[in-house]
């Protein structure tokens, strides 16, 4: 793998070149601090932008460019990361020893079609294609309910950020109450203060032969020159426990009911938050050996399953239980049994031995995938992180002591209860 960053005045142009892919992938970042509303205005952006464009003024036509490129259909997202706010989109395609060398650069030519090159009237996004979009981001929440277990998810962690002040949700979907709010008009400016208040990176991976000409075509293709941007530290950090866990609980009439538990990590240092954190969110609950899954489940058969992931950005792990109802107290006093176990170090040391070796081979397989190694430099670059050898030479040393010391500086912040019918 050869990685080469060149600079432009208002952004980055990173090329990952790599023998192992057969397939060239684009993507560019708009990298900017978050904020509520932004939330739900770059949900629509993203898929009023790859909906259609002026050149290619609807979806039929934006898909037969796209099959006569040999590429994919565009695909675009935008989610919270801690305090910042990572809009992307991604066109893929075979590389050239597949396809004439030309597809390339016409499928770098339809990316910025996609993004620098909206469909606009009169300084507004398409009526027409607002209001399809409108009803797709309105169905995206509604549907929510239908899966309770991400129902449960998105409950807790609206209780977790109470505070109005930070002006963010952390669950990164629509709000229902703002949609009705926007027009074309609205979205069409937070467009453009995307393009002028973003850090911009543009990523190309893959087997490229010519590179020269790749940079040219998006030198001379790609311009944002009102662009400037200043973001926040990514990682939320908590200092203030609350005196009193939240809890919350709501009746559906779903046959398991679900247990959604967030636990906050509180004066975190870095290396805390990035390596320490996650091999202790794996021992509670990372898989079948974890110690809630043997604990609640295998020893006293009370759960359906449980686990449990780490949020770092958010400096936060989260526990989830498909349960009987009849079952919660006992479940609850279990978790934190367990998590007493973790605070005074009663667990094998063959837990964080093994945990170690999954979270080292995770690292690794994150560059054998065309799409994860882009993602992987990308984190790099705004996290600043270390390279992957450096990376596994920090997880290697991380001893008991440590996730002992982590272990006291968590604390159950708010508990969402979603009771079923059984």
């Amino acid at each position: 793998m050869n990685y080469k960053k060149i600079k432009r005045e208002h952004y980055n142009i990173h090329i990952i070149n790599d023998k192992r892919f057969h397939t060239v992938i684009m993507k560019v970042f708009f990298t900017e601090d978050v904020s509520h509303d932004k939330i739900t205005y770059h949900n629509f952006i993203t898929n009023l932008l790859t909906y259609a464009s002026k050149n290619y003024d609807s979806k039929s036509k934006l898909i037969r460019r796209c099959q006569e490129l040999y590429s994919m259909y565009p695909y675009a997202s935008s989610g919270r990361l801690g305090n910042l706010l990572i809009t992307k989109f991604t066109l893929c395609t075979l590389n050239s020893y597949y396809i004439d060398e030309n597809y390339i650069k016409d499928n770098i030519l339809l990316l910025k079609e996609i993004i620098l090159n909206p469909l606009i009237e009169n300084k507004s996004f398409s009526k027409k294609y607002f209001e399809i979009v409108k009803d797709e981001q309105i169905n995206d929440v509604k549907v929510q309910k239908e899966d309770p277990r991400l129902y449960a998810n998105l409950r807790l962690l609206d209780i977790l950020e109470p505070d109005k002040s930070r002006n963010y949700t952390l669950t990164g979907f629509s709000d229902l109450e703002l949609i009705p709010k926007l027009d074309g008009k609205i979205l069409y400016e937070s467009y453009l203060e995307m393009l002028n208040n973003s850090k911009i990176d543009i990523f190309i991976s893959g087997n490229i032969i010519n590179e020269k000409e790749v940079i040219k075509t998006i030198t001379n293709n790609f311009s944002f020159s009102n662009n400037q941007y200043k973001l926040s530290s990514p990682y939320i950090r908590h200092f203030r426990k609350r005196r009193n866990i939240i809890f919350q609980k709501e009746t559906l009439p779903y046959n398991q009911s679900k247990i959604s538990l967030g636990i906050k990590a509180y004066d975190l240092n870095r290396r805390e938050i990035k390596y320490v954190l996650p091999i202790l969110s794996n021992i509670l609950g990372g898989g079948f050996n974890s110690l809630l899954m043997q604990e609640v489940r295998e020893n006293n058969s009370l759960a359906y399953y449980i686990s449990s992931y780490y949020n770092k950005l958010d400096s936060m792990i989260v526990i989830n239980s498909g349960i009987d109802k009849n079952n919660y107290d006992r479940v609850i006093n279990l978790i934190n049994e367990v998590l007493h176990k973790l605070k005074i170090g009663n667990f094998k040391i063959s837990y964080l031995k093994e945990n170690i070796l999954e979270y080292i081979s995770e690292i690794e397989n994150l560059t054998n995938n065309n799409n994860s190694m882009i993602e992987y430099m990308y984190g790099r670059e705004l996290f600043k992180s270390e390279a992957m050898e450096e990376k596994i030479k920090i997880v290697k040393k991380i001893t008991k002591k440590d996730i002992v010391k982590l272990a006291n500086k968590i604390r159950i912040d708010a508990i969402f209860y979603l009771e079923g019918e059984l």
